[in-house]
């Protein structure tokens, strides 16, 4: 390609998209950022909506430096190889995504967490019980975040893993073209 020419990250899934998908692609938008700085970049990902129509969606240009937000993601990898962290993908991501649309972020990650009688939910997954007991309640993740973690608007260990981790690419988002 020529310098300056637009790149692109493009990927497919025959499964829902979800934030597993999008970090995905999020990481490969990031790299390909950092090492051709001032290029015109995005990630497209096709996959399905929930009723199993066509989805896809769009990740610009980082809003943050990539190689920073690069960091910071290998930070995150780091701290949760030492000890689990309160950051399982699914309750992360909609806590995030709340917050990012700008709602209350602990009904939309508790119905991620907790699971009911006749549907299994995050809480029941083999590693978050293996971490923090089966059918561990949400407070488990919601404790203090400790020197260090703190993030702006977040008082939790959760919230602010989820900011970290996701926000970044959350803001990158775009609407898929027609």
């Amino acid at each position: 390609m020529a310098p300056g020419s637009p790149a692109a990250v493009v990927l497919m899934t025959y499964s829902k998209l979800s934030g597993k998908q999008l970090i995905e692609a999020w990481i490969q938008l990031l790299a390909l950022s950092a090492d051709q700085p001032g290029r015109d970049v995005s990630a497209v990902y096709v996959g399905r909506f929930d009723d199993d129509t066509a989805a896809a969606r769009v990740l610009g240009q980082p809003q943050d430096p990539p190689l920073a937000v690069l960091r910071d993601l290998v930070a995150l990898f780091d701290a949760g190889r030492r000890e689990p962290l309160p950051l399982p993908a699914r309750t992360s991501f909609a806590w995030a995504t709340a917050r990012h649309a700008g709602t209350n972020p602990l009904p939309t990650a508790a119905a991620q967490w907790n699971s009911h009688p006749d549907h299994s939910r995050e809480n029941e997954k083999p590693a978050p019980a293996k971490a923090w007991g089966h059918r561990a309640p949400l407070s488990v993740l919601l404790v203090p975040p400790r020197p260090g973690e703190e993030v702006p608007g977040e008082d939790t260990r959760l919230g602010a893993f989820a900011a970290r981790l996701w926000l970044p690419m959350l803001r990158a988002e775009r609407k898929p073209p027609r």
